[in-house]
């Protein structure tokens, strides 16, 4: 019998922000988070979709600020999505404006609330809010959640959460959210909130990936995070470009787009 199509997922190098792109062994696509740089996203996508891809499955937004509408917003006029999921809090932004503007016209979900979401038999994607949290020290953004979104192919998991704290994890694990993952893209590119050694038990992945611009400004990834995750395989956009993590449902491989200085 022929081996199982592989779902892959790719972290894609934007530049630092977090923007995940899914193709499903049936083709579909998932798009989630685009970042702040819509002309990054687009040239990442545009090197991964198929001259045949006019459209997204479905577009997911986790939290509704600078870091992650506008990438999306401009995929999603680009490639208009079936579904639309957004987080429980909007913005008033251009962009976000504008991206609802998009969602009207197709099927819209509004994650106030945990939910699964059936993309085809085998995968699926499980979200719920996460506890909320202010912007970035120069955001005037109030307090918002954010989605936590747990990628599952049969028996692999991956967990993208890019507003997940190391207190919402707690959070979650105590509401009993099932966080473990196989790979788990690390929330604020690294940063100390995100982490804890009681957090990473939690979700205890394999594979942690760190999207990370290369003049990251508050120098991350933190040395404590980085010591945490000493036992894990680490990949980092900043010294690897793009990360693919490739599943036929039982194993994972991950590919990178460059080799890491140092590495062989």
């Amino acid at each position: 019998t022929a081996a199982p199509a592989a779902l892959r997922i790719y972290v894609l190098d934007v530049g630092g922000d977090d923007a995940v792109l899914v193709r499903t062994p049936a083709g579909r696509t998932i798009l989630i988070d685009g970042g702040s740089d819509p002309t990054a996203l687009l040239t990442q996508l545009g090197q991964r979709l198929g001259l045949l891809d006019r459209n997204l499955t479905v577009a997911i937004l986790t939290r509704a600020d600078a870091a992650h509408v506008p990438g999306l917003t401009a995929a999603a006029g680009r490639f208009p999505p079936a579904l639309v999921v957004l987080p429980p809090e909007g913005s008033n932004s251009a962009a976000y404006t504008q991206l609802l503007g998009i969602a009207s016209q197709t099927k819209t979900l509004t994650a106030d609330s945990g939910m699964t979401i059936e993309i085809e038999p085998g995968v699926s994607l499980e979200l719920t809010p996460t506890r909320p949290l202010p912007g970035p020290a120069n955001d005037a953004t109030p307090p918002l959640r954010s989605l936590a979104v747990r990628i599952v192919d049969r028996g692999v998991t991956v967990l993208v959460a890019p507003g997940l704290t190391a207190p919402g994890i707690h959070d979650l694990a105590a509401g009993g959210w099932p966080l473990r993952a196989d790979a788990w893209l690390m929330p604020y590119h690294g940063d100390r909130v995100a982490l804890d050694s009681e957090a990473l038990a939690n979700i205890d992945p394999t594979v942690a990936i760190i999207a990370v611009g290369p003049r990251d400004r508050a120098n991350h990834p933190a040395p404590a995070v980085l010591d945490l995750l000493r036992d894990r395989q680490l990949f980092r956009t900043d010294l690897q470009g793009t990360i693919t993590i490739e599943t036929d449902g039982s194993r994972l491989e991950i590919s990178t787009e460059r080799i890491a200085p140092g590495r062989t």
